[in-house]
Parts: structure tokens; sequence; C-alpha cells
């Protein structure tokens, strides 16, 4: 880098005068001065390698348990536990549920006995205890909002396809008798068709036997 500074006064030419006239003053001495420290900051500014950053080095990550995990998965595997045993169990495992129902873990399992499809399925009953957990506010029912909301919305679904099926069965039902009733007409209608058509043939009998022979009335006594 070029740095140009002003020419500096010379001092002493033989003249007295004038070398008396040309001595430095403070102002260019402080001028020299600041020339040369500003060049020094600028070549030491110029020389200074800039400190390297250090790389930050990633900590390790931390697992971190989630607390509703902790209460979930055990009434998960009970969900399972309830795919697995007999209907004779299930039916043996609600009035221990019953005695448990004041905590939200407790409704959630008697929620889970209510809608088993191999037992006395109590789906109403099923969603009002999950309603309840939904509305509540404590720490645990926070916890297991999200399978209450499962477990609705299955339950939910359920429901109405009952409710669609009970219609339908009520339609086969109302179907089958109107069709039993239209068979026993047709029946009715049969024999009705099988009577007229005795009386026809015993007409055709009657006609048939009276009926005159060939040539019987033009039979006339010989003249004497």
């Amino acid at each position: 880098m070029k740095l140009n500074y002003p020419a500096a006064p010379v001092i002493g030419t033989g003249n007295d005068d004038s070398d008396q006239n040309m001595k430095p003053t403070i102002s260019t001495r402080f001028f020299h001065f600041a020339s040369m420290a500003g060049m020094s900051c600028l070549l030491a500014a110029c020389n200074t390698v800039p400190p390297e950053i250090p790389t930050p080095v990633p900590e390790p990550p931390v697992a971190v348990v989630n607390a509703s995990e902790t209460t979930i998965l055990p009434l998960l595997d009970y969900f399972q536990h309830l795919q697995r045993i007999t209907p004779a169990e299930l039916l043996r495992e609600r009035p221990i549920l019953l005695a448990g129902t004041q905590t939200t873990e407790g409704q959630i399992r008697l929620a889970m006995l209510l809608g088993q499809p191999r037992t006395t399925t109590d789906l109403a009953k099923a969603q009002a205890l999950l309603e309840k957990v939904l509305r509540s506010e404590t720490p645990d029912a926070i916890n297991l909002r999200p399978l209450a909301q499962i477990l609705a919305i299955n339950f939910q679904e359920r429901q109405k396809f009952e409710s669609q099926n009970e219609k339908i069965a009520q339609q086969l039902k109302a179907a089958e008798m109107q069709n039993d009733k239209l068979v026993q007409q047709l029946k009715a209608n049969q024999q009705r068709i099988d009577e007229l058509q005795e009386k026809l043939d015993a007409l055709a009998d009657i006609e048939r036997s009276l009926q005159v022979r060939p040539g019987a009335g033009n039979t006339r006594p010989a003249t004497p």
C-alpha cells in the first residue's frame, strides 16, 4: 500500500531571518506525528491476521421423554389385552374397573371395556366417560387427551354405523313382512284360480254329458 504524505518544511537555509521564519512550529510537528501514527496503524491493520473463530461442537442430543407417553403406553397395552381375553374374562373386568373410575386412567380403561363388541357394549356410557376426560383440565387428563379423542371418534363412528345397521335391519324386516304378505296373496290368488279352473272343468264335463248323440233325434218309427 502506497501512502502520499505532504512534504515536510525545510529547516535551515543559511539565512538567519529565513531560518528563523522556517523553524518548525508545534502544529507542524503534530502533523508529522499524526501522519506517522496513521501510517503505523494502517500497516498494522494490513499485516494483522484475523483470529480464527472456533467451530462450535454440537452437543449430543438429549433423549426427551414425553410425560404423556408414560401414561398412554400402559393404556394401549391394556387395550390389546382386552382384545385377547375371552368374553367371560371381559365380564369379570367390569366390576374391577367400576371401582377405579375416580381417576382419569380408570375412566379410559372402563370406556375401552364398554366399547368391546365381544361383551355387553354400551357405547353411550363409554362416550360419556371420554367426554368427561376431554373436558377435564387436570394434568393427567391433558396428557391422556389425544388417546381419549381417538377413542371418542372411533366410538362415535361405530354408533353411527350401528344406527344405520338398525335402520337397514328394520327396512329388511318390513320388506320381509311385505314379501310374506305378497306371498300369501299370491297363494290365495292361485287357490282361487285353481277353484275357477275346477269349476270350468266341471261345467265342461256337464256340457259333454248333455250332448245328444249324432242322428239320435232323427229316428222315426216305421210306417205299417
